[in-house]
């Protein structure tokens, strides 16, 4: 090959890197192959939380349905929580549903 393919490839590769970084994607180089992940960064850590996704509750009573539920301190940093998606609820009793919930600690009440 000419080196003038040689500087096409390399500028395209660049240009592919370049774009998953700035689009927050993946990026994984291996011996074999080049993989731009499809994922975003902090769905790929596994740091979200799911509660209930695509649930079918029908008929029933239910208590509470929380993704995250923090007694004092603060709550966690940005992390994705999903509660009931795509579930269907229909003929139920269900008490709170939040993706959030934050308490006082019982031991700092005065």
């Amino acid at each position: 090959m000419t080196t003038e393919v040689w500087y096409v490839l390399i500028v395209c590769a660049a240009i592919v890197v370049a774009l998953a970084i700035w689009k927050g994607r993946g990026i994984t180089i291996r011996k074999d192959s080049i993989v731009v992940d499809a994922v975003r960064e902090g769905a790929e850590k596994g740091t979200g939380v799911s509660v209930a996704a695509g649930a079918n509750i029908t008929n029933s009573t239910a208590g509470n349905i929380t993704g995250v539920s923090v007694t004092g301190g603060s709550a966690p940093a940005k992390a994705p929580v999903d509660v009931l998606r795509d579930a269907t609820v229909s003929g139920s009793r269900v008490g709170d549903v939040t993706g959030l919930k934050q308490d006082e600690d019982p031991r700092t009440k005065r």
